[in-house]
């Protein structure tokens, strides 16, 4: 994408949604379609970055009087402007893509540390205002030896305020598995000091299952998929 006076543009089309706009007419197509067929309890929006599309609280909001539940995914940068308006929506979940909260960690994604520090003020402004926040961290080579680091970090910032702290493997990371002893240390140790940073990282058994696929390179418990995922897009 490219942006033209302050607007995102994807293969020569606007990202916005407003009437007459594909992205209006094809995400209240699915929306509506969504509701009718499966009328799930929790609703996830992720993309690309979901807020480049201009008008795209309009549509979250929408969603929030449709389901229970509204999960968005974003690296975070540009909610900064929303923040107060998710709040007043209430039941909004916010995921913020993050794998580091310096330059080394984060270096697979952006390693700027003035954009760094603008996602984590933005998270601290999400929890001030009761927004429930799960941080994703990819495990790769970047942070492989800092997730501790990261998880101190994380604890200290954050305390209560409904931050959750969830790092995962994805299948095309590489060096992470098998005889990855750097991020093998980093949830060992991450276990031994659970009830210390417990406020943040979520079911003891979540980081006892990443740990077991680490040292076994094999997922041996069952997965959880959604009932259903579909795209949007200019076709």
């Amino acid at each position: 994408y490219k942006i033209v006076d302050g607007t995102a543009i994807s293969q020569g089309k606007p990202l916005v949604y407003r009437k007459s706009s594909y992205i209006y007419e094809n995400f209240n197509l699915l929306l509506t379609r969504v509701k009718r067929k499966f009328n799930p309890i929790v609703f996830k929006i992720l993309g690309g970055e979901i807020f480049l599309i201009q008008g795209v609280v309009d549509f979250i909001e929408r969603c929030a009087r449709m389901f229970s539940m509204v999960q968005i995914t974003t690296n975070g940068l540009l909610i900064e402007n929303h923040i107060e308006t998710l709040a007043e929506i209430g039941n909004i979940n916010i995921q913020v893509t993050i794998d580091g909260h310096d330059g080394q960690l984060n270096r697979c994604r952006f390693s700027r540390q003035s954009l760094i520090r603008k996602v984590l003020d933005n998270i601290t402004r999400l929890g001030a205002l009761g927004i429930d926040v799960e941080i994703l961290a990819v495990l790769s080579d970047a942070n492989a030896g800092g997730l501790f680091r990261y998880v101190h970090y994380l604890a200290e910032r954050y305390g209560d305020r409904g931050i959750l702290f969830l790092p995962f493997v994805v299948r095309w990371t590489k060096n992470v598995g098998p005889g990855d002893r750097q991020h093998i240390g980093d949830v060992e140790k991450i276990l031994s000091f659970f009830s210390q940073f417990s406020h943040i990282l979520g079911p003891r058994q979540y980081y006892e299952f990443l740990l077991e696929f680490l040292q076994k390179g094999i997922r041996i418990r069952p997965c959880f998929i959604p009932d259903i995922i579909a795209g949007v897009n200019e076709e």
